[in-house]
C-alpha cells in the first residue's frame, strides 16, 4: 500500500463502535506493527502489549501507554515448527489505538471486540470446530 492509501484509511470517518470502525482500527494496528497476521489482531490480549523485556505492561502503564517509550506488541509465532517471540516497537499511532480500546475494554480479555460474542475457550490445545468457525466468521465482512 502507498502512504497516500494509508492516510485515506486513517482519515476515513467510521461511526464509533461500528464493525467498520473496529475493522479500520484493527487493520491500522496490523499495519503499524509490521503486518502482523489478522488472527494476531483477533486474538490480541492486553498481555501482548509488553515492554522491551517482553513483560506485559501493568494496568498503570497501560493507562498511560502513549508515554511508554518501549511499548511493544509481542506475539508467539511458529516458524519451521518452532515457537518464537515476535516483538515490534509500537509507533505513536498504534499506541493511540491501544489507548482508545483500553479506556473502554480494560476489563475484557482481548483488545478488539471481534470475538466477544463467542463463548469459546480459544486457549484449548486442539482447536474445536466451533472455535474454527468463530475465527472464520470474525474475519468475514
Amino acid at each position: 500500500m502507498t502512504a497516500d492509501e494509508i492516510e485515506k484509511i486513517e482519515t476515513f470517518e467510521a461511526k464509533n463502535e461500528s464493525l467498520l470502525f473496529h475493522v479500520k482500527n484493527a487493520f491500522l494496528m496490523q499495519f503499524y506493527v509490521a503486518g502482523e497476521r489478522v488472527s494476531d489482531m483477533l486474538f490480541m490480549k492486553w498481555a501482548n502489549i509488553t515492554d522491551s523485556r517482553f513483560i506485559p505492561l501493568s494496568q498503570d502503564k497501560l493507562e498511560k501507554i502513549q508515554e511508554i517509550e518501549d511499548a511493544r506488541c509481542t506475539f508467539e509465532i511458529f516458524k519451521s515448527r518452532k515457537k518464537k517471540l515476535h516483538s515490534v516497537l509500537m509507533p505513536p499511532q498504534a499506541k493511540k489505538i491501544v489507548d482508545y480500546y483500553y479506556q473502554s475494554r480494560k476489563n475484557e480479555e482481548r483488545v478488539f471486540p471481534f470475538l466477544d460474542k463467542y463463548k469459546i475457550d480459544f486457549n484449548q490445545k486442539k482447536e474445536s470446530e466451533a472455535a474454527h468457525k468463530a475465527k472464520g466468521s470474525a474475519t468475514a465482512l
